[in-house]
């Protein structure tokens, strides 16, 4: 038993001697193959691709933070413009919050980049949208320093711009309180507008200053007519002695204007303009009261629809209103 015993503890020692390395002990816990498969680690291959990937995304995340390609390939398909400018301007351009930069992108049609730490101004759309977006850039620079001089000639101009001659005593009611009400109607409108002086100034009457309005024609008109109505409740009268009753023949735009009574106006207006509110979503139709006289702007069968619903709201103010529902595709009857 002994000589067995001693025989079967040699052979298992001198084995596991024989399977181990010997001297190298510790080396024995790391295999050769595990060694092998973290080589690639200090040959630079796996960095060179974590470096490529990690700049591939620093470059799509450094336009608008976003790594949508589909984005970064619309971007690249036109050409964009550049813009240089100075920490006050760049500061005037992106407004409080981003607001004034968020809303010459709207009104154009373009889209603005300004990256941080960054004095140039990327802008991106259509050629055309980047065209009406270096002007609206252009006349917010001009605004901080000065006068905004606008060309009559220039192609924006003609096609994109209205003048409100506003009466230099009341520029700053219609302004409202550091800008408030204009920024009020730019942003129902989508309009951005200036306080400007035409080259020449041919056109310009005496103690007047003009207000530019850059838009749609549908947002130029709405935002002119509030202008106007502001100009009337300020100058009672300045307005209203040379306007008179139209009715537009154009069937794919124009004005009808309705004259109501001065006692009529709290009525047709309701309690905080809810009625005239009501009537222009109604009728699909811009509808501003100047002085006691209704405007009503769009197409003819918007101006047909918001001046019968007219009619009616002044009907129930002197009696029962009375409505044939027959063959109307505008009306439903509980």
């Amino acid at each position: 038993r002994s000589q067995s015993r001693s025989v079967s503890r040699g052979s298992r020692r001198s084995d596991s001697r024989s399977a181990s390395p010997g001297p190298d002990r510790r080396g024995s816990r790391r295999s050769p193959a595990r060694k092998d498969s973290r080589s690639p680690v200090h040959s630079g291959d796996t960095r060179d691709s974590r470096s490529y990937s990690r700049g591939r995304d620093s470059r799509s995340r450094s336009w608008d933070g976003s790594r949508s390609p589909r984005r970064v390939g619309a971007r690249r398909a036109d050409t964009p413009d550049y813009i240089k400018l100075t920490d006050a301007d760049a500061a005037f351009i992106l407004g409080k919050g981003g607001k004034t930069k968020e809303k010459i992108a709207r009104v154009a049609g373009a889209m603005l980049d300004l990256p941080q730490r960054s004095m140039t101004l990327e802008i991106t759309g259509p050629p055309a949208a980047r065209k009406r977006a270096i002007m609206y850039v252009e006349c917010v620079m001009a605004q901080r320093v000065g006068d905004v001089i606008l060309d009559e000639e220039d192609p924006i101009f003609k096609s994109g711009c209205t003048i409100v001659d506003v009466p230099s005593e009341c520029a700053g009611f219609v302004t409202g309180r550091q800008g408030a009400f204009l920024r009020m109607v730019e942003e129902e409108y989508c309009t951005i507008m200036f306080f400007v002086k035409l080259k020449g100034e041919s056109r310009r009457p005496r103690d007047t200053e003009q207000m530019a309005i850059f838009g749609e024609r549908r947002g130029r008109r709405g935002a002119e007519l509030k202008i106007m109505a502001a100009i009337e409740s300020k100058l009672e009268g300045h307005l209203t002695n040379h306007i008179k009753e139209t009715k537009s023949d154009d069937p794919e735009w124009g004005t009808d204007i309705v004259r109501l009574q001065r006692r009529e106006i709290s009525w047709a207006l309701g309690k905080q303009g809810a009625t005239r509110k009501k009537l222009a979503r109604a009728s699909g139709c811009l509808v501003e009261y100047i002085g006691n006289f209704v405007h009503m702007s769009g197409d003819k069968k918007q101006r047909e629809t918001a001046g019968e619903y007219l009619d009616w709201i002044m009907d129930q103010l002197h009696d029962i209103c009375e409505i044939d529902t027959d063959n109307r595709d505008d009306v439903t009857v509980l």
